[in-house]
This record gives C-alpha cells, sequence and structure tokens, in this order.
C-alpha cells in the first residue's frame, strides 16, 4: 500500500494568526464599544465570521492598521 506525501514547497505559506475582540481591545488600550465604533466608522474592518459567535481579526491586518496609523503620526514601526 503506498502513501501520498506531501511536502510544503516555497510557494506554501504560513497559516494565518486570528485576535479576538478582546485581544485587540487590550492590544489598542480601547474599550469594546470603542472597537464597535470603529467598524462602524470604517476604520476597522468587520472580522472574520469563523463559526456561530467566532469572529476574528487577521493579526497581520491589525499590523498594518497599526503600522499606517504610526506613519500617519511620523512615528517610526
Amino acid at each position: 500500500m503506498s502513501r501520498l506525501t506531501i511536502t510544503a514547497g516555497p510557494a506554501t505559506t504560513p497559516p494565518r494568526k486570528f485576535i479576538t475582540r478582546d485581544e485587540l481591545c487590550s492590544r489598542w488600550g480601547i474599550s469594546r464599544a470603542t472597537s464597535y465604533r470603529l467598524e462602524k466608522d470604517g476604520y476597522l474592518r468587520k472580522p472574520f465570521r469563523l463559526g456561530r459567535g467566532v469572529s476574528r481579526w487577521p493579526v497581520d491586518e491589525v499590523e498594518a492598521i497599526e503600522r499606517r496609523a504610526a506613519e500617519d503620526r511620523g512615528v517610526r514601526p
């Protein structure tokens, strides 16, 4: 019986990491209400719905927002 072996090639990307609303609020030092307001105002996009009652933001997107905010303030990350 033969086995199929799949090896990771150069085109393989690492899995995305996600954070919860509470983790986002803690990271940015904001309240949950503020996070909802940032979503409503379009500053923060809606989270991915991973299941019923499970919403998360990709860490790379959160970091991109942080970099843009730092650039807008003239701060180097």
